[in-house]
């Protein structure tokens, strides 16, 4: 997620499930009536942005499977269903009294709204940047790459494939947030 959407290390295990999102893009390179299908993720309290700005950060299936960022947030969410075996999520809302006193109104409250994509020991308890990077550097010493930035790797090499593909300066700067 972070080496293709250039989204912040510290952002990455903090996002929730409730800030992931789906949205159609127009492809204007093919026509003008033509979509492609987006996820993004939200942004609104991350290194460089301590006001509360909402921003988007998103990402689209590429061809090759491997490479493939829904593929692999697909596979992590079908990992916790179905191999890790996570308890069963309850969709539905609560309305009690006590819902509408924290805020939640007319949509209601749902345990999952604090769930995080990315977890060390409890589902609604976001990991820590400590366990956050050591899980990324044990992937990266399993295939015998040293790195000194390590959460923030994905940043630099987001930055690089798009200034190599033809991607601006400006749009490049604009690309993390």
């Amino acid at each position: 997620m972070a080496s293709t959407s250039a989204y912040r290390g510290d952002s990455l295990h903090q996002l929730g499930w409730s800030e992931l999102f789906h949205k159609e893009l127009p492809n204007k390179e093919i026509r003008n009536d033509v979509t492609i299908s987006g996820l993004f993720m939200l942004s609104y309290n991350s290194k460089h942005n301590q006001l509360g700005r909402l921003d988007e950060h998103g990402v689209i299936r590429h061809r090759c499977v491997e490479l493939c960022p829904i593929g692999a947030i697909a596979m992590h969410f079908f990992a916790l269903f179905h191999i890790q075996k996570i308890s069963e999520t309850n969709f539905e809302p609560d309305f009690s009294d006590n819902a509408k006193k924290t805020g939640h109104g007319l949509y209601g409250r749902c345990a999952w709204y604090d769930y995080k994509v990315f977890f060390a020991l409890a589902i609604d308890k976001e990991m820590s940047y400590d366990n956050h990077r050591d899980c990324v550097k044990e992937m990266y010493g399993a295939s015998d790459i040293l790195i000194s930035k390590v959460t923030h790797a994905g940043r630099n090499y987001a930055a690089q494939k798009a200034h190599q593909n033809g991607v601006s300066v400006d749009d490049t700067k604009a690309l993390g947030g």
